[in-house]
C-alpha cells in the first residue's frame, strides 16, 4: 500500500508476508495505523515498536533498589512487577564482574 505524507510517498509492505495488498484497518489505542492484508489475512501497525523497558529506566530501578529501597517499595514507585525486578537483580548478579556483592547488606 502506497500513502503520501506531504511530498514524500511511503510503501507500506505487510509484516508477516511481505505483500503490499493491504488496505487501511483502523487505529490502534496509541494512535498508529492498523492495516489488514489481503493475502495472509493478518492485521499488522505502522511501524510497530519494542515493548521492552528502556536500558536506562532498568538502570535507575537497580541503581534506587541498591540505596536500599525495598522490594515491594521500588514496583510500587517504579510501576514494575516484582517479577521483573527480581529478573533484573538476577541478572545484573550474574553480569557483575567485580567479586564484591551487589545485593545490599
Amino acid at each position: 500500500m502506497l500513502y503520501t505524507v506531504g511530498m514524500v510517498t511511503y510503501a507500506v509492505s505487510c509484516s508477516h508476508c511481505a505483500s503490499l495488498n493491504l488496505t487501511r484497518n483502523g487505529r490502534a489505542p496509541n494512535g498508529k495505523q492498523k492495516y489488514l492484508c489481503h493475502d495472509c489475512g493478518k492485521n499488522s501497525r505502522q511501524n510497530p515498536g519494542s515493548n521492552a523497558y528502556a536500558d536506562a529506566f532498568r538502570q535507575q530501578v537497580l541503581a534506587a533498589y541498591h540505596e536500599r529501597c525495598s522490594l515491594r517499595g521500588g514496583c510500587r514507585i517504579f510501576g514494575i512487577s516484582r517479577q521483573t525486578l527480581v529478573t533484573w537483580l538476577k541478572k545484573s548478579r550474574s553480569t557483575s564482574t567485580s567479586g564484591e556483592d551487589t545485593c545490599p547488606a
